[in-house]
């Protein structure tokens, strides 16, 4: 299984940013998404599930055209949803089901024995939206685990977490790569977590993209798309952004 986005030029009245060449990206891929606020990460993540920001080029699985029901998506602007989170879990089988949010029995086990396994099986009861940034991302995340597609896009998952949690859900992400055969992209500003913990990056930055290993971005011109203040600078020698001295 492999992703491929041919030649894609991305944006909504006019183009926000291209992608030069054709890119493949193989499962059992994580992908790490880097670059500064406002440099085209979310328009490229929601370009998978929303074809209107497409201008030109096309995204394929397996050579054929990707359509969103092998996708799961997280979004960074965590929705307002008045349910209990046992609820907004059962929704994770609505492709499979008649009646939304009815499950049978197995499904029920399941739910119940993935929410025991990521530590959430304590929030079913609670109405979502009453709790923590961090803990809504959680059950948001459990949920497209539980969807179980071929690809996944998460949006800033880490942006509400610990570092401890942000460990935890690296290693997480790492392990269903591996397992399920995923690929699975994160937009992220993480640099040094992703530097240590991570092998390829997508890194966008002045309206275009480049993704390959990280050993090959820290010696190319792609790191000073991390960088756009006064006061910091990237440091070759140390492989760090650090302040103007």
């Amino acid at each position: 299984m492999s992703l491929k986005l041919k030649q894609l030029e991305l944006g909504y009245t006019e183009t926000v940013l291209k992608f030069p060449t054709e890119f493949t990206v193989p499962h059992f891929s994580l992908v790490p998404l880097l670059g500064i606020n406002g440099a085209g990460k979310s328009t490229f993540l929601k370009c998978f599930v929303d074809s209107s920001c497409i201008i030109k080029g096309n995204l394929t699985l397996n050579e054929k055209k990707l359509t969103p029901q092998f996708i799961s998506y997280v979004p960074s602007r965590l929705p307002e949803i008045d349910l209990d989170c046992l609820t907004i879990l059962k929704t994770s089988f609505d492709d499979y089901i008649n009646n939304w949010g009815n499950v049978s029995e197995t499904e029920m086990d399941f739910i119940v024995n993935k929410a025991k396994e990521y530590d959430i099986d304590h929030f079913l009861t609670k109405n979502f939206n009453e709790l923590s940034d961090g803990q809504r991302q959680k059950i948001l995340l459990v949920r497209s685990i539980m969807q179980d597609r071929p690809i996944m896009l998460l949006d800033e998952p880490m942006a509400h977490l610990d570092y401890s949690n942000r460990i935890s859900l690296l290693s997480t992400l790492q392990k269903l790569t591996q397992e399920k055969k995923k690929i699975i992209i994160f937009s992220t500003h993480e640099w040094d977590l992703i530097y240590q913990n991570c092998e390829k990056a997508m890194f966008i930055g002045e309206g275009k993209a480049w993704y390959g290993k990280l050993e090959d971005a820290v010696q190319s011109d792609v790191m000073s798309w991390l960088v756009k203040d006064s006061e910091h600078q990237w440091c070759p020698e140390k492989k760090k952004i650090i302040p103007v001295p």
